[in-house]
């Protein structure tokens, strides 16, 4: 916000309010840093767009494939238990249906994370498609993404 005197705030509330640029790489990416990349001084923004997606891409499968993985280790070991129980020890059901739920929900969540990482491509499409877009209009005169 702007002080009394129309200038921009200084020190830590001046910080917080800066912008930090998209080379930085800011999550998620707005139609302004798409402007400010054209716009700016990198060598190839198509490049470093792709690099960011990439990026972002990479670590929710990363996640993902550990959550699920996870998820059905528990699964696994909790259905072997449950099939091939002991002689003389049996499972109690109040321990197996609460040990089901976590490892159905862990499971979940690494199949919410899957699709998050397919959003992701799909915002990858548009964004490349808007900076090409941006980069065909021709050079954008600096900062002209600022309000």
């Amino acid at each position: 916000m702007l002080g009394m005197t129309g200038a921009a705030p200084s020190g830590i509330e001046g910080a917080r309010l800066r912008r930090v640029p998209l080379i930085a790489d800011t999550w998620p990416i707005t139609i302004g840093d798409l402007v400010e990349l054209a716009a700016g001084q990198v060598a190839e923004p198509t490049d470093r767009l792709e690099t960011l997606y990439a990026r972002r891409y990479d670590q929710l499968i990363v996640r993902a494939r550990a959550v699920a993985g996870f998820g059905a280790g528990l699964l696994t070991a909790l259905l072997v238990a449950v099939i091939v129980p002991a002689a003389d020890d049996l499972i109690d059901l109040l321990l197996v249906i609460p040990a089901l739920i976590v490892s159905a929900l862990v499971v979940g969540v690494g199949v919410l994370l899957h699709v998050a990482a397919a959003r992701v491509q799909r915002e990858y499409i548009v964004a490349h498609a808007i900076l090409g877009d941006l980069l065909a209009i021709g050079p954008l005169p600096r900062g002209s993404a600022s309000p």
